[in-house]
């Protein structure tokens, strides 16, 4: 992070100028992105700032015990005017079109701070402020408010938490690193309940996800020649699950990392607005974000994904 202090300082510079800032989750948003989002919100606000976040697509059920969770706007990026806001703050995020399929980033006249962990990240932002050595953008943000004396107080503790037990598969893949561990400790000391996390995020499933997770597991395809496994659901499949759109995320981190024989496996979902969200997990030495960054989306090593304009 000592390299970075220049970064930081130039971060720091920009949001004091600035006092209407934007912020956005990722297309399909894991608790990473609105973890980091949250965190950086809560931050905003405690420095005299007026934020607001958006989501292009709903948020999962599963972590609305986060505090402000219900403070997101659900709306796409098309519809801001970007004359009303003085700076764009990115989290999460390794491309535009990981953020909005809509706009084109023409679209966004403002400085554009990008803070991401993304080694795929395109640093299409006016600041980038991208780490790939960490875990997970909520690990990255909390250095960041180390690295400007900003205590984390237990709100933002659990959000940051959230995102670092998600992004790291509750500290199971290759990106955990012993200072992972470290800044997880220093969260749990400063309020956050790890017991909470684990909860909302393993032992919320409802009968409509494992219909849902049926379909998945149905239709799931070994190809033993090239060491990797595929799925696909349909919008019809979805709707006869019965399951909530904004819960249906989960079922590539329960399964695709976890099959035996396979190098990786990926899923492919048919939404109902014309396109198709695509997740890569890898489960050796394969790296998952080369698959999505040549379909246009991102990701890291383990675990990324993608959207497309298509049908199945």
């Amino acid at each position: 992070m000592k390299k970075s202090s220049k970064t930081i300082t130039e971060i720091l510079q920009l949001i004091s100028k600035s006092k209407r800032i934007l912020l956005a989750c990722h297309l399909g948003p894991d608790a990473d992105s609105i973890g980091a989002n949250l965190a950086l919100y809560q931050y905003l606000i405690s420095v005299d700032k007026k934020p607001q976040i958006i989501s292009s697509d709903p948020l999962p059920e599963s972590i609305s015990f986060l505090p402000n969770y219900h403070d997101i706007k659900i709306t796409d990026l098309a519809e801001i005017n970007p004359e009303k806001f003085d700076l764009f703050i990115s989290l999460d995020s390794s491309s535009w079109n990981m953020i909005s399929n809509s706009v084109d980033r023409e679209h966004w006249t403002k400085p554009i701070i990008i803070i991401d962990h993304h080694p795929s990240n395109t640093k299409f932002g006016s600041l980038n402020f991208v780490v790939p050595t960490m875990s997970s953008t909520c690990e990255l943000l909390f250095n960041f408010f180390e690295a400007i004396k900003h205590r984390c107080k237990p709100d933002t503790s659990q959000c940051l938490l959230t995102g670092i037990f998600s992004d790291t598969g509750g500290f199971c893949f290759s990106g955990t690193t012993k200072e992972t561990f470290i800044t997880a400790s220093k969260l749990i000391d400063r309020g956050a309940s790890l017991q909470k996390i684990v909860f909302n995020s393993n032992q919320r499933v409802t009968v409509e996800t494992m219909k849902y997770w049926s379909f998945v597991l149905r239709k799931m395809t070994l190809n033993k020649e090239y060491k990797y496994a595929w799925s696909i659901v349909t919008k019809n499949e979805i709707s006869k699950s019965g399951i909530d759109k904004k819960s249906s995320g989960g079922a590539a981190s329960m399964f695709l990392g976890n099959i035996e024989g396979t190098d990786f496996a990926f899923l492919l979902t048919e939404q109902d607005d014309g396109r198709i969200f695509g997740s890569f997990r890898s489960r050796t030495d394969v790296d998952s974000s080369v698959f999505s960054k040549a379909l246009g989306g991102g990701g890291h090593f383990a675990s990324s994904g993608f959207t497309l304009p298509s049908t199945l």
